[in-house]
């Protein structure tokens, strides 16, 4: 920079120096005019500074080739300088372009790194989860010829073999323990009641079995009474309970057998109507006998009596009256002359109903 203000600075004065040269030839020529010893001295003068101007001319013409030979080599230097800083950018754009590539490999090798540390942390975690060994055990266990691309060939496999498992579900293992001790809850649920379902199993065979043998009992007692109770009501006559099938008395029927004195016919079905509703009855008073009660109560059950089966009715409930207390609700004249007590409902003059009760020992006889 400094150069080239020294050369313009050349420049200028020897523009300065030719304008001088021109005015003093103007000014020779004007004096050449008017006076000639004028002119003379004007022009020794002059030429006295002509030489000095020339010589300056000549200096400064030597100092601008001077300094264009220095401008030249500046200029040269300046190239040099400028190639060389390419050369340097060039460099550095080469060293930072390399320094971008080896740290890429280093990010790539540590991830590289972190990835296979990753991967042995998860083939140790599998070797000692799924085949209860150390790593150190796993590696010793490979022989010889488990080389390195026979168990290449192995990975690839199992690779392939996960691929056709699909994605894997990083929540199986939690599902599956969760699914894991909710079927055990449920196991020992089933246990428990299978449990419980033995038990009432074997409590509802106790119970049926207790029931049998009550029935079995009651039945026989009831059967008993009935023979005794149908010759009484039935003088001649024979009765029997018989079980439809004896092999399974809960569930069998009771058959009832009724051979009236004189007659034939067993069936029910083939008896009269009073005849029938003594049978019952007979059968009634069995239960009555075998499983005695404190009070029975009879709802017009001798209606379709006649007098001589009402007659034996009524003798067999005066059986019962010693050590029950038994009410009829009847019709009947003599079934009322029969009780100790008689209980009546009438109605009054304004519609509502009145109990009328009265013992017949305190009735005076007529």
């Amino acid at each position: 920079m400094r150069l080239r203000i020294e050369v313009e600075a050349l420049r200028r004065e020897r523009i300065r120096l030719e304008a001088g040269v021109g005015r003093a030839r103007q000014e020779i020529a004007a004096l050449a005019a008017d006076d000639p010893v004028v002119l003379r001295d004007a022009l020794r003068g002059a030429e006295e500074g002509r030489g000095a101007a020339e010589a300056e001319l000549v200096s400064a013409e030597e100092s601008l080739a001077q300094a264009g030979e220095t401008h030249r080599s500046a200029a040269e230097a300046a190239r040099i300088a400028r190639e060389r800083h390419a050369r340097g950018n060039r460099a550095w754009r080469d060293s930072a372009t390399e320094v971008d590539r080896l740290r890429r490999e280093s990010e790539e090798e540590d991830r590289a790194r972190l990835d296979l540390e990753r991967r042995i942390g998860e083939a140790e975690r599998i070797v000692s989860e799924g085949h209860a060994m150390r790593p150190e055990d796993a590696v010793a266990s490979l022989g010889e010829e488990d080389s390195v691309e026979s168990l290449q060939r192995r990975s690839d496999l199992v690779v392939r073999r996960l691929g056709l498992l699909g994605r894997v579900n990083l929540l199986a293992v939690g599902e599956l323990q969760a699914l894991q001790y909710r079927h055990d809850f449920m196991v020992r649920e089933l246990e428990d009641v299978r449990g419980a379902r033995r038990d009432l199993q074997d409590v509802i065979a106790d119970v049926d079995r207790r029931i049998a043998e009550l029935f079995e009992a009651a039945f026989h007692d009831v059967a008993a009474a009935f023979s005794g109770l149908f010759a009484t009501l039935f003088p001649g006559g024979e009765g029997r309970l018989t079980l439809t099938d004896p092999d399974d008395p809960l569930g069998a029927g009771i058959e009832v057998e009724a051979r009236p004195g004189g007659k034939r016919v067993k069936r029910l079905s083939l008896l009269s109507g009073g005849e029938r509703s003594l049978a019952a009855l007979a059968l009634l008073f069995a239960v009555f006998t075998a499983r005695p009660s404190p009070f029975y109560l009879m709802d017009e059950v001798e209606a379709a009596l006649d007098d001589v089966n009402l007659t034996r009715f009524l003798e067999a409930a005066k059986g019962f009256a010693a050590t029950s207390q038994i009410l009829i609700v009847t019709h009947q004249k003599r079934t009322m002359e029969t009780a100790d007590v008689l209980y009546g409902v009438a109605m009054r003059g304004d519609g509502a109903s009145t109990v009328i009760s009265q013992r017949l020992a305190e009735v005076p006889a007529v």
